[in-house]
C-alpha cells in the first residue's frame, strides 16, 4: 500500500540472554523473592532488580547505578524480563530500595540462600571447597547510621602492597569449579589463621550439605589450635609450614619417594598425629619447581658468600680480651653462616699498647695481650647440596579416617 511506512527498531540481546536464562533456570528469583518479598506496590520485584544488576555487571558496557536506565535503552527487556518492562522501571529510587532491603536482610545470608539453591540444582559429586582471603584497600571514612564505623577498616598486611591504605578483608569459599558459595567481610587487620577457620565454621553452619566434603586452604590454616577446632568430622587439605618441627624432621630423612603417573612429581606418604588429630602427610617433590628454585638458591648462595667474607674480614679486625671470647665469637659466626665453614681457623695472640694508644710502644712499656681471629671462608658443600636437594618439595597434610 502506498503511503504506508513501516518503522523498524533493533534491540540487542548478545550474551545477556544466556545470563538471564541461567538466572531463571537455577531458581534464583524464587529464592530472592522468598527472602526479601516486595512490600510496596512496585511494578518490579526485588529479584528483577537484582537480575538487572547482574546483567549490568556482566555486560561489556555497564553503567553506574545513578544512570542505570540508560544501560537498558538498547536491550530487549521483554525477552530478558517480562512484557511491559521499560528502561525507566530501573530508576535510581527502585534500585536503592532493593539495596536497602538486601542490607536489612543481610547480604551474606542472601548469598548463602542463593548458593544453597544452586548447589541443590547442580550435581558436583565429591565437593572440594577452596577457602581463601584477599584484602581491599580503600580511601575515605565509612560510618554507619549511628555514626559508628560500619565495618572495621584499618591498616593491616596488604596483599597488593599498598601499605598506605586502610583495608578490609574478604574471605570466600568456592567449589572445585570455581563457583563462589560463601563470602564474608572481616576486619582489615585480622590474621588469616583466624579468618580461615572462622570462614569454614560459618560456611558449615549456614549451608546444609551431605556427603564427603573437603576444605582446601593455604598454610595459614595449619595450626594445632585450628586442627582441634576442625575436629574429626571435618575433612581438610592444606600445606604444612616449614617452621613445624615435624616437617624439619622429615626433611632430614632420606625418604623413599615414589614417582607419580605424571613423572614430573614424586611423593612420600606417612601418618602423623598432630594437634590430637590423625592425619596423612604427603611430601610432594616437583622436578620443575626444583629446577626453578635451584637457580634462585644458587644466586642467593653467591650473595651470601660475598657477605660472609665481608663479615669475617670485619671480625678479624676486632681484638678480644681473652682467647675464650675470640673462640665464642668464631663459633657464633659459624652458627650464623650455616652454608659456609672456616678453614685454617686460628686464634692468634698479639701484644698491644694499653688503652689502645697509637704508635710504637716505648722501651720497657707495659703491654697487654689481645686475641685475633684468622681463617678463610669456604662453602659447606654438603650442607648446600642437602638443602638444594629439598628444593621444590612441600608437605601437604589432610585429615582422614582410618578404615
Amino acid at each position: 500500500m502506498k503511503g504506508l511506512e513501516m518503522k523498524l527498531s533493533t534491540l540487542s540481546l548478545d550474551h545477556l540472554g544466556l545470563v538471564a536464562a541461567i538466572f531463571d533456570a537455577l531458581g534464583i528469583s524464587e529464592v530472592i523473592d522468598e527472602s526479601i518479598p516486595k512490600t510496596r506496590n512496585c511494578k518490579l520485584s526485588h529479584s528483577a532488580i537484582i537480575k538487572a544488576m547482574v546483567i549490568n555487571g556482566l555486560g561489556f558496557a555497564e553503567r553506574r547505578l545513578y544512570i542505570f536506565p540508560s544501560y537498558f535503552e538498547n536491550l530487549a527487556l521483554e525477552r530478558l524480563f517480562n512484557p511491559g518492562v521499560v528502561p525507566e522501571d530501573f530508576n535510581e529510587d527502585v534500585v536503592g530500595r532493593t539495596l536497602d532491603r538486601i542490607n536489612k536482610f543481610g547480604s551474606t545470608a542472601l548469598f548463602n540462600n542463593i548458593a544453597m539453591k544452586c548447589m541443590q540444582q547442580l550435581a558436583f559429586g565429591t565437593n572440594i571447597y577452596h577457602v581463601d582471603t584477599t584484602s581491599f584497600g580503600v580511601h575515605g571514612d565509612y560510618e554507619g547510621l549511628d555514626c559508628n564505623p560500619a565495618m572495621e577498616i584499618t591498616l593491616g598486611h596488604p596483599k597488593d602492597g599498598r601499605w598506605d591504605l586502610k583495608q578490609f578483608i574478604v574471605s570466600m569459599v568456592t567449589n572445585q569449579c570455581g563457583i563462589p558459595l560463601f563470602v564474608q567481610a572481616h576486619s582489615g587487620n585480622k590474621s588469616d589463621k583466624k579468618t580461615l577457620i572462622e570462614t569454614i565454621q560459618m560456611f558449615k553452619s549456614n549451608l546444609d550439605f551431605s556427603g564427603k566434603n573437603y576444605f582446601a586452604a593455604d598454610s595459614a590454616l595449619f595450626s594445632s589450635e585450628n586442627i582441634r577446632l576442625l575436629g574429626d568430622s571435618t575433612l581438610w587439605i592444606t600445606r604444612v609450614p616449614t617452621t613445624v618441627r615435624e616437617v624439619k624432621d622429615l626433611q632430614r630423612l632420606d625418604l623413599e619417594m615414589k614417582t607419580c603417573s605424571d613423572d614430573r612429581y614424586s611423593i612420600f606418604e606417612t601418618e602423623i598425629n598432630y594437634g590430637g588429630i590423625d592425619q596423612k602427610w604427603v611430601v610432594v617433590d616437583s622436578r620443575e619447581m626444583h629446577a626453578s628454585k635451584a637457580k634462585t638458591f644458587d644466586r642467593r648462595i653467591g650473595k651470601e658468600f660475598t657477605e660472609a667474607r665481608k663479615s669475617l674480614k670485619k671480625l678479624g679486625y676486632i681484638v678480644f680480651a681473652c682467647e675464650a671470647d675470640a673462640r665464642k665469637a668464631a663459633d657464633r659466626w659459624i652458627s650464623e653462616n650455616p652454608h659456609f665453614t672456616l678453614t685454617g681457623l686460628s686464634i692468634c695472640e698479639i701484644s698491644k699498647r694499653i688503652d689502645s694508644k697509637r704508635g710504637r710502644p716505648k722501651k720497657d712499656e707495659q703491654l697487654e695481650k689481645g686475641y685475633l681471629i684468622e681463617g678463610e671462608v669456604q662453602r659447606n658443600e654438603a650442607t648446600i647440596a642437602n638443602e638444594r636437594s629439598r628444593l621444590g618439595s612441600g608437605v601437604n597434610p589432610s585429615e582422614w579416617t582410618k578404615s
